[in-house]
């Protein structure tokens, strides 16, 4: 089933981003990938994207900036964060974003979580 967008996901653990676009593909995502916050931003042109995934510590720039940027190209595009560091973020700082999911993620929460934003059925899947 294909999903509406493409999606954009930035991290700068490759493997990481690979493992989550081959999950999301497979699931019917189109999924465009930046490996740090500036080239995210870069990619994020205002409409192209429905949805932005980003990791919050990065170089050049962090998941917090990535969404200020963001933002003000696109007020409309739903930010999720994708963090191993949720309890030391500030809690300003994390409402920044639409949905704050905590690595390691679960495929089923990022496939659920996207799916109630894009308004669809969520999907779930089970991990071994």
């Amino acid at each position: 089933m294909a999903y509406a967008g493409p999606l954009l996901l930035i991290d700068d653990d490759e493997d990481y981003t690979s493992l989550m676009k081959l999950i999301l593909e497979d699931e019917g995502y189109s999924v465009d990938c930046a490996s740090n916050g500036y080239d995210g931003v870069i990619k994020a042109e205002p409409g192209k994207y429905a949805v932005v995934i980003t990791d919050y510590v990065m170089p050049i720039l962090k998941g917090d900036e990535v969404a200020d940027r963001i933002r003000k190209m696109d007020a409309k595009v739903e930010l999720i964060l994708l963090t191993g560091y949720k309890p030391a973020i500030p809690a300003s700082t994390l409402r920044k974003f639409n949905s704050v999911l905590e690595k390691p993620i679960n495929p089923a929460k990022i496939l659920e979580t996207l799916g109630k934003i894009l308004g669809q059925r969520p999907i779930l899947i089970a991990v071994k």
